[in-house]
């Protein structure tokens, strides 16, 4: 008992912060945030219509509206618009865009669309 209370010390000492395995340590645009952007925004903000001038197809442009994307996805929640084209976004993809954001939107880069 006094060795696994040492060990807890310890690692508490030495600032271990062990996670389980199913916690991401980082979101990628790549694997975890285009495919949410493709599946939901496209129709609207993509290949062949771009409504409000905003094509989310260009890395540029995603990385140049990360505040516009936070605020209108996450904050107000407003797009996609509810139930147009049959598409809701989850509140699981909400956190992961938020998350992905405030982790400094790691992974995109300018000048490589997809």
């Amino acid at each position: 008992m006094k060795a696994i209370l040492a060990c807890a010390v310890l690692c508490l000492l030495m600032g271990c912060t062990a996670k389980p395995s199913y916690v991401k340590t980082e979101l990628t645009w790549d694997k975890d945030i285009r495919p949410i952007i493709e599946v939901n925004c496209f129709d609207c903000h993509g290949r062949t219509k771009t409504e409000g001038e905003v094509n989310l197809m260009s890395n540029e442009v995603v990385k140049d509206k990360l505040w516009t994307i936070y605020k209108v996805v996450v904050q107000k929640q407003s797009m996609p618009p509810e139930n147009k084209l049959g598409i809701e976004l989850s509140q699981g993809d909400r956190l992961l865009i938020n998350s992905w954001i405030r982790g400094n939107a790691p992974g995109i880069s300018t000048g490589q669309p997809y």
